[in-house]
Order: structure tokens, then sequence, then C-alpha cells
């Protein structure tokens, strides 16, 4: 009985032990059961701010189409509006018929349906969206859910509407436009559209033009490297290249002058993908244009002969006209007490000296068509060269009864100027003003006001009570040619042609001449000149009829034995010895067994002239390296002093000249061969 009890207490011992270890194990299942929930609703929570994230819309709908679960709102609705709401409160009423439709058609084929609907938010805004729903099975292959995703496709349907519509514009562009457009490839000018324009300047079809390259149009390699060199200048951050006018080929070997204008085509990135070419046909004015300039260039040509005509002529005037005035100046010496003898010779004299202002005003006006006048800019007393104007030209207005003055508050006027070519201008200005008063005065008039910066401002005016000049013919008189009446010509002579080139040398020292007149009462001239101030050298005011003494040999070289007799008769008078020679190689021959000083050379000789016996003279060794040669020479064209250095001439010198102008020359290249001055 005993062991019984003792067995049946082992058994209640051993089941409440099995109790406890059950219960211990419920209590960890159910603790294991707690934490995979607790990790499972992690992970979700996870997983919904995952898809919270997402930019497209994601929901779970039931087999009823009721919405579950979304992941945020669509455009006009928020989280809470949506769920538990049927679907059919998300679809405009005139998309369901199609959605109910597309569902229908998924369960069927186990597949996603897709569509576009227009979804109204605030403001009138409708944003376009982009629905897709895939329906979710069972194992028994029944419908238990539907996902939907949703995303706004606005923007994107937008760009598409846009680029459709650019493209639409750019086909039509390329259709209608009358000119050639080409695109191509930037990296090896392959051809990618052709336009019917291009087709239409070219004779290529666009099937042709495919298979070319934009440089097969250029017709050789000067156009293709100019077009290479276009391209190779150009950059994306830089303007496109100038438009450029290349000769071009077409379909058949035609030529036609094509006027190409570029701009490139770029990526999101701004990167040049493909250049677009406007090509035009400009082949009528480049034609033109051609024969414009060809015109320009003979126009010119002509000009520069007729200038070098006229020099030529010049040079055959002067020559005689430098025997002929010498010859008076030396005859005016020898019959000074001749009265009758003289005053021959002084019209002689004074017929002579107006065939050269003649010739002068002739070679200046051709000058001035050129624009070969230049300027010698040196220091000078503008009030000393107004005084000697006005100083020479009194017995010519003495003759005529007419007074000459000469009107200033100054003493000196120092500046830098070309002294000739303002003595020119004021000669002439002064000249006319006796020419056309018949009686009272011409006034010479000088006002000098100084300016800032070292300039003196010269208002110079000359004032005649002569004839006139009437009203309608003021704005002509400075154009070449012209006198204010035909009359004048006859009584008063002259070309027309010293107006216009006094205007001309006055612009070109940055004045103008103005002038005021009344018929019947005189006229006055006027001109402004605005001139550094300079510093005068004290021999400035030499008297210039001072002729220094030489002594030494020199050679005159001239074919015209007229010529050989005056100057030799000049250089003895001023103390030289004189030999002879007839062209430039017989001067060569003479110089290589005749010692000399200096040579008086004229250029155009026949035989050997004096270029070729200048450059050849200086080939003959050191000596003649260093001997003095001053050309002869009719050419006043000042450009030729530049060439008369290079060819090894010291100084020129202008036929016709007198004693004092050689003297003063020879002077200035061989001062070592002066002795003394005398009167």
């Amino acid at each position: 009985m005993d062991k019984i009890l003792s067995e049946l207490r082992a058994l209640r011992e051993e089941n409440a032990t099995l109790k406890k270890q059950l219960q211990a194990f419920d209590d960890a299942a159910i603790h294991d059961k707690r934490n995979d929930r607790h990790e499972s609703l992690t992970h979700l929570t996870a997983f919904h701010h995952v898809l919270k994230d997402l930019p497209y819309f994601i929901g779970l709908l039931d087999a009823n189409l009721t919405m579950l679960y979304v992941n945020h709102g669509l455009p006009g609705f928020i989280d809470d509006d949506l769920i538990g709401r049927h679907l059919c409160h998300l679809i405009p009423e005139c998309d369901w018929v199609a959605v109910t439709a597309g569902c229908a058609q998924s369960v069927a084929d186990k597949c996603s349906s897709e569509y576009i609907i227009n979804l109204p938010a605030s403001q009138g805004v409708v944003h376009q969206i982009a629905l897709t729903l895939q329906p979710v099975f069972d194992a028994g292959q029944t419908i238990t859910r539907w996902l939907i995703i949703a995303h706004d496709v606005s923007d994107a349907i937008e760009t598409k509407s846009y680029l459709w519509r650019a493209k639409q514009r750019y086909s039509a562009l390329l259709e209608s436009s009358p000119v050639a457009i080409v695109e191509w490839s930037p990296l090896d000018y392959r051809i990618r559209a052709w336009s019917p324009g291009a087709k239409a300047l070219f004779g290529y079809t666009e099937e042709e033009s495919l298979l070319m390259k934009i440089t097969d149009f250029t017709l050789g390699s000067d156009e293709q490297q100019q077009l290479a060199h276009m391209l190779s200048e150009y950059q994306v951050d830089q303007a496109p290249p100038e438009p450029s006018t290349l000769l071009s080929v077409c379909k058949g070997g035609g030529k036609i002058y094509c006027r190409w204008s570029n701009v490139s085509i770029t990526n999101e990135y701004g990167e040049v993908e493909s250049m677009l070419s406007i090509g035009q046909d400009v082949t009528d004015s480049e034609l033109s244009l051609i024969r414009l300039n060809q015109a320009k260039e003979k126009a010119e040509q002509l000009a520069e002969d007729k200038s070098s005509f006229i020099a030529t002529v010049s040079h055959e005037l002067r020559t005689p006209m430098h025997g002929i005035l010498n010859a008076v100046e030396m005859l005016s010496k020898e019959l000074a007490n001749n009265l009758p003898a003289q005053h021959l010779l002084d019209l002689v004299g004074e017929s002579s000296q107006a065939l050269l202002h003649l010739i002068n005003d002739v070679l200046d006006f051709s000058k001035s068509e050129t624009d070969n006048f230049a300027l010698n800019i040196a220091p000078i007393d503008a009030c000393r060269l107004l005084d000697n104007i006005c100083a020479l030209l009194e017995p010519e207005a003495a003759k005529k009864g007419v007074q000459l003055l000469f009107k200033t508050n100054q003493s000196k006027i120092p500046v830098l100027a070309d002294e000739l070519r303002l003595r020119q201008v004021l000669n002439n200005l002064v000249g006319n003003a006796i020419k056309f008063t018949d009686q009272g005065s011409v006034e010479l008039s000088v006002e000098v006001d100084e300016c800032v910066g070292g300039i003196l401002q010269l208002n110079i005016a000359v004032k005649d009570s002569g004839i006139g000049i009437a009203n309608s013919r003021l704005e002509s008189i400075f154009e070449s040619f012209t006198q204010a009446d035909n009359s004048i010509t006859r009584k008063y002579g002259g070309t027309g042609l010293g107006l216009a080139i006094s205007q001309r040398l006055t612009q070109l020292m940055g004045g103008r001449i103005h002038v005021q007149s009344k018929e019947g009462e005189g006229s006055i001239f006027s001109l402004s000149l605005n001139l550094p101030k300079a510093e005068l050298d004290t021999q400035c005011n030499s008297d210039t009829d001072v002729l220094p003494n030489f002594y030494g040999v020199v050679m005159v070289v001239d074919d015209n034995p007229v010529n050989i007799t005056i100057c030799s008769k000049q250089l003895e008078d001023l103390g030289f010895k004189v030999v002879a020679a007839t062209n430039g190689q017989e001067c060569i021959d003479s110089l290589q067994h005749q010692l000399v000083d200096l040579v008086l050379m004229d250029l155009q000789m026949p035989v050997v002239d004096g270029f070729s016996a200048t450059r050849q003279i200086r080939m003959l060794g050191e000596r003649f390296m260093e001997l003095p040669i001053i050309a002869m020479t009719a050419n006043r064209f000042e450009q030729a002093a530049h060439y008369y250095q290079e060819i090894g001439l010291n100084a020129y010198i202008t036929k016709p000249f007198n004693s004092q102008v050689l003297a003063q020359v020879i002077e200035s290249v061989v001062p070592c061969l002066v002795t003394d001055t005398s009167v």
C-alpha cells in the first residue's frame, strides 16, 4: 500500500513538473509569436516609408476595387480621402467606362491594363495621369486584390507635344524655304537632312545628299580650306562662324556663289550634335561685286596711268622751261641797262612763269585725285611767310593800281607746318584776289588764338573789293575745272583748278576754306588752321637772297644740251668747275678716271638712265659709295623721294630751278664745299 502511495506521489510530482514545462513552453511560444509579429510590423512600417518616398502613387484595392492602402495622395486627394473609397471616385466619369472594360479584360487575360486619365485638381488645373491596374490572384486563380500604380505625366506629354510641334515647324521650314537648308555632322561633315530648297539649288536629291559631305559642295582646295578654317574656329560658347561666300559646285558641274550662314544644334548637355547651314544663291550680286571691283581697279589703274602720263608730260615741259627761265635770268643780268631788251625779257619771264604755274596746277590736281599729297612739317614763322607773300605779289597788284595790305597784331607766329603747301594755298588766294580786283584793295590778315596743348589757331582771311561771286556759284567754286562764270575764263584766264587744289591742301592740313561774297562788291576767303606751336631757328629770318660761294668740280649729266649749258653757267656762277656727260654710261666711264666732288644727274636719258647709272656708280667701289649725287627731275610726286633714297641718291631738285634753289640744295648735301657768301 505504501508502495502504491509512493508511486502515486511520484506521478503527481512528475505531472506537476510536466505542467510547469508545458507552461514554460507556451510562454516561450507566445513570446516568439509576439516577436515575430513585432518584427513583421517593423518591416511593414519601413516598407510603407519606402513606398511613400517613391514618386509614383501605389495603392492596394480589394477584389471589388475598394481602396485598402495608398503610399501617398494623388493631385486633388490626400491619403485619408482615398482609403475605403471605390476606384470610381478617382476616375473621371468620361474615363470610367474604358477603365471597367479594361479591368474585365485584365482579369480574363491575367495581365495589367494601362490608361491615361485627366484628373482635375485645384484652381482648374488638370493633371494627366498614367494609370496601371494589375490583378492579384490566389492559388485557386480567384482574384483577391488589385495593385494600382499611377504617376503624373503632364510635363512629359507637354514636352512630347512641344517636340512634335517643333518637328512639324522644322519640317515645314525645310519643305517651304526657297533657300538651301542642310543639317550635317560636325564630326565627319556628313549630311543628315536636305531641304527641297537645297535640291533646287544644287540639283541633288535627298537620297543622293545623304551619301555626301558638306565640303563636297566647295569648288576647290582654297574654298575647302576656308570652310575647314571657319568650322575649326567655331566653339560652342562662342557666336557661330560669320557668314561666308564660297564658290560652290552643283550637280552636273555648274558653279554658283553661295552665301552660307551656320548655327549649331546642341543636346541637353550643351554639346553640339549637329550643324545647320543655310545657303543662299548670291551669284548675281557676287558677280556684280566682282565686276564693280574690276571696274574700280581699272579706274584706279587709269588714274595711275594718267598721273604717270602727266608726270611724263610735266618732265617734257619742265625741261625746256628750265632752259627758258634760266636763260631769261642770265640775259637779264647781261642786259640790265638795255631797257627795251629788258622789257622783252620781262615779258618772256612772265609768260614762262605763267606757263610753269599752269604745269604745277595740272600736276598738283593729278596728285590730289590719287591722294599723293604729303606734308613736310617743319618749324616756320607764319607771320614772316604771309609778309613775304605780300611782298612777292605787291608788284603785280601795283601794276593794276590795287593796294595790297597785310594786317596782323603779331610780330612772330612760330608753328609747325608745311611752308611750301601753306605758301601755295595763300599764293593762290591772294593771287586770285588781285586777279579779280580792278580797283580798290586786297587785304591779307591773320589773327592768332592760343589753345590748350600748345596749339595755335590761325584765322587767316583774304578780303578784296573785286567782282565778287554770285550766290548760285558759291557752292561750286571749289570744284575742279570750275570758275564763277565762263566769261571769267576768257577775261582773266586760268584752269579752274587753283581753288580745288587749295581746298584739298587745306583739308590735308586739318582746315577748310570758307567764302563769303557779294556780286559786284568783293569776296572774303577765310581759313582756320590749328597748328602746334614751335621753337624757331635763329636762321629762319636769314636773307634768302644771299648766295654762298662754292669750290670743287661738279659733273652735270643730261641728254639735253640746253640744260647742260644753263646748269653749267649756274654752277660756274656759284664757283664750281663743271664737266659734262650726255647719258648715264658716259658718266660712269668718266668717273673712273676723273675725280669730281658732286654729280647732278638727270633721271630720264637714253642709253643708261639716271636710275641705273646711280645704282652702278654705287657698285664701283667704296669711294663711290660716298660720292654725293643729286637728281634733276621734273617729278614733283612726294613719294618719289623715298624711291630716290633707296637707289642711292642723296637729294633731288625739281626742274625748273633757279640759282638760289640750286645753291640751297647743294649746300644741304655738301656744306663742306662752301667757301663764303656773296650777295
